[in-house]
């Protein structure tokens, strides 16, 4: 057996978490079933199919919609969380009795509620974060919500089109798969992904002097070495560290050219790599890789290849 299946620093495998889908034959018994309190109005008539999927775990739940008649839509989603969504523009009439637009990202308040209509064929997928954790996460990157974000209100991402275009594809794959391997870094992805969508609208700087961040720099390096074994959420980094992840994310780049992410995947991939060459420390990849938390084999694979130059296989003929 191989040395690092012995190891007791093995990290277990990330919980793989069902997807549940549900068909309603209201859209108001989302209430029942969800921690929303809706009062939707069927406008057109016939059969108003309603499917929800929904997927949760730790800090994020996300749910994805769809109703085949013209709704009018309010309520109130849950207390507690920072609830976003993007919807169908071909699907969604209103928001806040505005005009609905392509480029919008719906910010639904608990405060005051929200109130839409949408029209036959709405498909939507909504995303909440427990609003101490998003709150962290954007400090730790150097972002400070404003109180505005207690009301019902929508950004307009008329320059991340692409974006917000790539995150609604993403998290509509994950309802359609039966099961998703759940990970505090999927969560966290969820979320910088909305942090860096509306963060032109939210005011945030980095006036830390040169040496400051050189020293942070170091100190989170040293971290990172110490816990290659194991995934490392950004603001548990920042924490150790005791800097903003913008203050990180500059001092990286401006010595490397790559965040703070990148270059701790990159140092758990040359230790995957050190590791294969070295004669009966291991018996599989599978094993190295998930040894330094890479699960994901395709792109783990594909990752490797873009560092090295060769797949994995190829560096363990060596």
């Amino acid at each position: 057996m191989g040395g690092i299946k012995n190891s007791p620093n093995t990290p277990r495998e990330p919980p793989i978490v069902p997807t549940a889908s549900i068909v309603l034959d209201h859209p108001n018994q989302i209430s029942d079933v969800t921690e929303w309190d809706v009062d939707f109005h069927q406008l057109t008539p016939g059969l108003n199919e309603t499917k929800l999927k929904f997927q949760a775990s730790g800090d994020c739940m996300v749910y994805g919609i769809s109703m085949s008649k013209r709704v009018h839509q309010t309520g109130n989603p849950p207390k507690g969380w920072l609830t976003f969504g993007i919807a169908d523009a071909a699907t969604l009439n209103t928001w806040q009795s505005t005009p609905a637009q392509q480029n919008d990202l719906l910010h639904f308040s608990s405060a005051d509620g929200f109130e839409s209509l949408s029209r036959a064929g709405f498909n939507a997928a909504v995303f909440s974060f427990t609003e101490n954790s998003f709150r962290s996460l954007a400090q730790s990157i150097g972002m400070d919500l404003p109180d505005s974000f207690d009301t019902s209100f929508k950004f307009q991402i008329a320059n991340k089109m692409n974006r917000l275009t790539d995150l609604y594809v993403k998290l509509n794959s994950l309802l359609s798969s039966p099961s998703v391997c759940w990970t505090k870094d999927l969560e966290q992805e969820i979320a910088l992904n909305v942090l860096d969508l509306i963060k032109d609208d939210v005011v945030h700087s980095d006036k830390s002097s040169l040496s400051s961040r050189q020293k942070a720099m170091y100190r989170a390096i040293d971290y990172m070495k110490e816990n290659y074994e194991t995934a490392l959420p950004i603001a548990d980094l920042c924490k150790e560290v005791g800097a903003s992840w913008r203050t990180l994310d500059r001092a990286f780049k401006e010595n490397f050219g790559i965040g703070p992410k990148a270059y701790f995947n990159q140092m758990r991939l040359n230790w995957v790599r050190y590791t294969l060459l070295k004669e009966n420390e291991c018996d599989t990849i599978f094993e190295a890789a998930n040894h330094y938390d890479f699960w994901h084999m395709g792109q783990f694979a594909k990752d490797y290849k873009r560092l090295f130059g060769e797949l994995p296989s190829e560096t363990m003929k060596h």
